[in-house]
């Protein structure tokens, strides 16, 4: 988990987004599907950011948030007022559930002020393994006979 400054700091969401930030109610958690494509087994890098901007009503309020990957417990994060919270996770399968649920002790909702997802295809690991390791001149030539190659392999199945 990285804490980060809200104002110039290079990976912090711009401001408009830090103003739109989702809140349920302290009983609902916020739930995210995410669907990667299935073609081949698939890995994503996601980086979520929590922020309070709003003060809040109370000053011993906490704002803590569950963050549960397929109803696996991952991490657990507080948003702090004016402050950037991000959360880094490398997570598998074709689809990925996430719940962000308020902490059990913290007085105030969750909240996610934006989220990031990554994922890299097949594809781009054969074009970078033949960017770097082939004759430039030849790569397009075969870089496409690669991957009919391969796909020739697994529609052979």
């Amino acid at each position: 988990m990285q804490d980060s400054n809200i104002l110039g700091v290079e990976n912090d969401p711009p401001v408009p987004v830090l103003r739109e930030s989702i809140v349920t109610n302290t009983s609902d958690p916020i739930t995210l599907t995410v669907d990667l494509p299935t073609a081949t087994p698939q890995s994503a890098h996601f980086a979520f950011y929590f922020t309070e901007l709003a003060s809040r009503a109370l000053l011993n309020d906490t704002r803590i948030i569950d963050i549960n990957i397929d109803s696996q417990m991952m991490q657990t994060v507080e948003a702090e007022m004016n402050k950037c919270k991000v959360v880094t996770l490398i997570v598998s399968g074709p689809t990925i559930n996430i719940t962000l649920a308020a902490y059990e002790s913290c007085t105030l909702p969750p909240v996610i002020t934006a989220v990031e997802v990554f994922a890299v295809c097949l594809a781009v690991w054969l074009w970078l393994l033949f960017k770097y390791f082939f004759v430039p001149k030849y790569m397009p030539i075969m870089f496409f006979y690669f991957l009919k190659i391969i796909f020739d392999i697994s529609t052979s199945k």
